[in-house]
């Protein structure tokens, strides 16, 4: 008899809002120390956690600006992969996502009730952890709020399977919830799950339905350690166009998933405080995203919040009459002066 048993490695949900195939490269970045509510501080690798919210406002800013946005500097950061624009608004349903684009000047009291106003006439609710914590207040400047908001429920809700072993990349292991199908579970659970491919060696992806048509994707695999987020999913790609075999659960098979409840901020740190080419002296001040996920017997939900501070620099003007002027005094509100000079040489001004 055999069973499939899910110990969860990767898990990539197919729907747009998720992925796209952008290449995201092996590169870290800071965790923000902006305080945010609800939110883990902890070091995030983007080519182990992406979401489409920071490319969108990242587009809007190009399109602001003109075009794909370079430095001055001409260090390669993470500007390279966002300016291929491999994510795009169109790749969602409109429901699902919002942005809003404010220039200066602005009161940031009331670019957020703006914001949040017209987050609950879209999304039914005005909750958020990444306005909660940032000041927009600024002179001369851009700011670039977007938020994506998916919700999904499992076609039938899966049993709670108590708590098993989980073994991480370090070789450690702990006890952890989790959730499925057991061998002995209500024969509807079977549609909850579809096998894209199986090698019969410890490798394998299965695709959870829902009722919203959001495709979840687990995949199985020891390149999860080696692989980039693209590479894997062009892996899944490759293997479940090819897979022959069986692609559906059996009454006796065994599917055992992890609750999954992350939230974390990533800092694009790399991209902030240096001078954009072509802007006379604008900087990007302030780019963050806020990402949580869930899994739960019911289905799940991904939120990502994102926003660029982009900054006008006002350089400093020198006013030095350091050659040829002129001199008027009036009284206030009269209209004709009661002295004038010119200044045309050094012969009135102090020398020592």
């Amino acid at each position: 008899m055999k069973r499939i048993y899910i110990m969860l490695i990767a898990i990539i949900i197919t729907a747009s809002f998720i992925f796209s195939y952008n290449s995201y490269q092996k590169r870290r970045f800071n965790v923000a120390t902006t305080e945010i509510h609800n939110s883990s501080t902890i070091e995030t690798n983007v080519d182990e956690l992406w979401c489409g919210s920071f490319q969108l406002a990242w587009n809007e800013l190009t399109e602001k600006l003109g075009g794909k946005i370079y430095f001055e500097d001409e260090k390669s950061g993470s500007e390279r992969i966002l300016n291929e624009r491999k994510f795009v608004k169109e790749m969602l349903k409109e429901d699902d996502y919002y942005i809003k684009i404010k220039e200066s000047p602005f009161n940031s009291r009331e670019l957020k009730e703006e914001i949040y106003s017209e987050m609950l006439e879209k999304f039914g609710t005005d909750k958020s952890s990444l306005l909660e914590s940032l000041n927009f207040d600024t002179v001369n400047g851009i700011i670039i709020y977007s938020i994506i908001e998916k919700k999904f429920n499992f076609l039938n809700e899966f049993e709670d399977l108590g708590k098993k072993d989980f073994s991480d990349i370090y070789g450690n292991t702990k006890q952890i919830k989790y959730f499925g199908k057991g061998s002995d579970s209500d024969e509807n659970l079977k549609d909850n799950a579809q096998i894209l491919y199986d090698n019969d060696l410890g490798s394998y992806i299965i695709k959870l339905n829902t009722k919203e048509d959001e495709e979840i994707i687990l995949y199985k695999t020891e390149n999860v350690k080696l692989f980039s987020i693209e590479e894997l999913y062009d892996e899944i790609i490759e293997l479940s166009t090819n897979y022959k075999g069986r692609n559906y659960l059996r009454s006796n098979d065994t599917l055992e998933i992890p609750y999954i409840n992350l939230n974390t901020v990533i800092n694009y740190s790399d991209i902030c405080n240096r001078t954009i080419k072509g802007t006379n002296g604008k900087y990007i001040e302030m780019a963050l995203q806020d990402i949580s996920f869930s899994l739960t017997p019911t289905g799940g939900n991904v939120k990502s919040e994102a926003t660029i501070k982009e900054i006008a620099l006002s350089i400093p003007k020198i006013y030095n009459f350091n050659s040829p002027f002129a001199v008027f005094i009036k009284e206030k509100d009269k209209e004709k002066p009661y002295f004038a000079t010119k200044i045309l040489d050094t012969t009135f001004l102090i020398l020592d």
